[in-house]
């Protein structure tokens, strides 16, 4: 999907995945589903995607976090191109502790760049791992 923009009028931001100590996830206080990511890095950096509103929405935050996870709803709006909403997670239990409870979830490792579009309404989130 590089080059072309899942949301119209979204902005792009990316932030790489190696090297985080700490993410902290923020949401819409309305519905819940994931608005930003702020990332601490080992060497003191921080980074964040989407709409960071630091003080005013909830976030979670995860530790040394080895995977990153995405759910994307697409809705389709009265015959409108589709609507985009994310949630994220992450965590760094084992892979045999893993599990989503619902189908549909793209889980990855700490590994490439994290690619977040996001406008006032919408977000959309993918890994791109290098090569």
């Amino acid at each position: 999907m590089i080059g072309r923009r899942p949301i119209l009028g979204g902005c792009f931001s990316s932030a790489p995945l190696e090297q985080v100590i700490r993410a902290q996830v923020f949401s819409c206080p309305e519905t819940g589903f994931s608005q930003a990511i702020l990332f601490d890095y080992e060497n003191g950096a921080q980074r964040a995607v989407g709409h960071c509103r630091i003080g005013v929405d909830p976030f979670v935050t995860y530790t040394k976090p080895s995977r990153i996870c995405s759910y994307i709803n697409d809705y389709d709006l009265a015959g409108e191109a589709p609507f985009f909403a994310v949630l994220i997670e992450s965590g760094s239990e084992s892979e045999s502790e893993h599990s989503h409870d619902e189908e549909g979830w793209a889980c990855h490792g700490m590994r490439g760049d994290l690619h977040f579009w996001s406008n006032n309404e919408q977000s959309y989130v993918e890994v791109i791992e290098r090569k």
